[in-house]
């Protein structure tokens, strides 16, 4: 959680998130004022209700106060966040110690956390105060009134608003920040997790409702299948986001036919070096001449990746008979859009999906390094501003591994990992860019790779591994 990407994430996507429920509910506003004339009824939106929203980035500054009392005691009236709801009984861990000495230490190490739960709470604020405004201008509209009257309405209604109207605007804030009450599938994976003994569970899966509601957010605008989720909303609700969905298809599939989307890297290791080598990236876009990821912009990328794996995966299985097979590895490389996003990276991180399990054991326990996300994020910072360039580096031992969860410049680095030319491989961008979670790359257009890849062909250096009678053995390095 320390890691400065992290923060980023929960900032740009509470934001983002946010700042489309303004459109949103102009959009809403519409159709409701057309089902309703077909269908008759009390208006539920008003394209009006945009303004008041967005006027609730206002309540910024008192946000940045509830962040700040957050920090200084640990605690906040309003509000909770993700972060605790996800952390459950860990959470005021260290403050509970019977020891003095790690009560006085996890004041420092709860820094990240502390901050990333101070950034909802001033994000539930701004939902919060944006909603009930928008509410007040909604009962005044359903009265028709308008000019002075209405004014006075709002006024006289935020300043004590009833009890349903404070309900509706708390719910809302959840929304805009994807802390909803888990379902009973999130509810059900979290008595799982909970229930594997020493907290292990919750420290390979630690956020499960987060997750769980961002999907719920990307599912309700893929067309069709969202309008399972969608039961029991307004229609004007349904239809705008549906509408919504379909756009975002509509570009999705139209970059997927012009070669300009990217799914999930190849799990071949010379075919995903070999894309590296060409600046593609997984769950990338191309615009211009340059790849931008769109996967931890969440969560419209659910419906940009559902959208580009079913497309790849029909095309790989053309034939109606293959049609099954098709959904089924679709499925399959869903479940690995997942496990690459924001909340799940832990996982891949651990279990080094495209790599070896092997060195799971030496990369959980360097992580514990207090701040290792932190210094792993500063690492690379560091290294583009004062050596010009930042390069990705070996972890092939406990030394190499433990020297990038550390403050640069205590130890010398380790090894730069080398392509299939012998080059070193260089991370894009300057030291800003190395804290960013939203990267992009320039398309190489070297003529090499592109005749390679035309010819299905990708160089590897040779395996360590070779099968003896049927075993698989590792030769050493000599």
């Amino acid at each position: 959680l320390s890691g400065i990407p992290t923060h980023l994430v929960n900032v740009g996507n509470n934001t983002l998130w946010y700042l489309f429920q303004v459109p949103h509910r102009a959009h809403a506003g519409v159709w409701d004022k057309i089902i309703k004339a077909y269908t008759g009824g009390e208006r539920e939106r008003f394209v009006k209700e945009a303004i008041p929203l967005f006027a609730g980035l206002k309540s910024t500054g008192k946000g940045l106060k509830g962040a700040g009392e957050l920090l200084r005691s640990g605690q906040i009236t309003s509000f909770e966040s993700k972060w605790a709801m996800e952390q459950g009984y860990a959470m005021g861990a260290f403050e509970r110690s019977p020891s003095k000495a790690v009560r006085e230490i996890g004041k420092y190490l709860t820094v990240p956390t502390k901050a990333l739960r101070g950034m909802d709470v001033m994000a539930k604020t701004i939902a919060f105060d944006g909603q009930m405004k928008a509410i007040a201008l909604r009962t005044g509209l359903q009265n028709k009134l308008k000019g002075q009257a209405l004014q006075k309405h709002i006024q006289d209604f935020l300043k004590k608003p009833p009890d349903w109207a404070f309900d509706n605007a708390k719910k809302f804030a959840d929304y805009a920040t994807f802390m909803d009450e888990p379902g009973a599938v999130s509810t059900a994976i979290i008595h799982l997790r909970d229930a594997i003994p020493g907290g292990v569970g919750r420290f390979i899966v630690p956020f499960v409702n987060t997750i769980g509601n961002l999907m719920k957010r990307g599912i309700e605008m893929t067309p069709g299948v969202g309008l399972g989720l969608l039961k029991g909303q307004p229609k004007a609700e349904i239809v705008s986001k549906q509408i919504e969905g379909l756009i975002l298809t509509t570009y999705a599939l139209k970059k997927f036919m012009t070669g300009d989307i990217i799914g999930e890297q190849p799990d071949n290791k010379a075919e995903r070096d070999a894309m590296y080598r060409r600046g593609e990236k997984p769950w990338s876009i191309r615009i211009g001449d340059e790849w931008f990821q769109y996967r931890r912009v969440e969560p419209f990328s659910t419906v940009i990746g559902a959208t580009s794996i079913v497309a790849q995966k029909l095309k790989e299985h053309a034939s109606e008979n293959e049609i099954s097979e098709a959904l089924l590895n679709s499925a399959a490389a869903y479940k690995n859009f997942l496990i690459d996003s924001s909340y799940l990276s832990g996982i891949s991180q651990i279990f080094d999906r495209y790599g070896s399990r092997e060195g799971m054991i030496k990369r959980t326990a360097t992580s514990m390094v207090p701040y290792s996300s932190f210094w792993r994020s500063i690492q690379r910072a560091y290294e583009a501003e004062v050596q010009g360039e930042a390069k990705l580096r070996e972890s092939n031992d406990w030394l190499d591994a433990f020297r990038i969860n550390i403050p640069p410049g205590l130890m010398k680095g380790s090894p730069s990992r080398l392509n299939v030319w012998g080059e070193e491989i260089i991370l894009e961008g300057g030291a800003f860019r190395q804290w960013l979670p939203f990267k992009w790359s320039k398309e190489t257009r070297d003529p090499v790779e592109l005749t390679l890849k035309k010819l299905n062909t990708y160089p590897t250096p040779p395996s360590q591994e070779v099968t003896y009678r049927k075993k698989r053995i590792k030769l050493d390095d000599e």
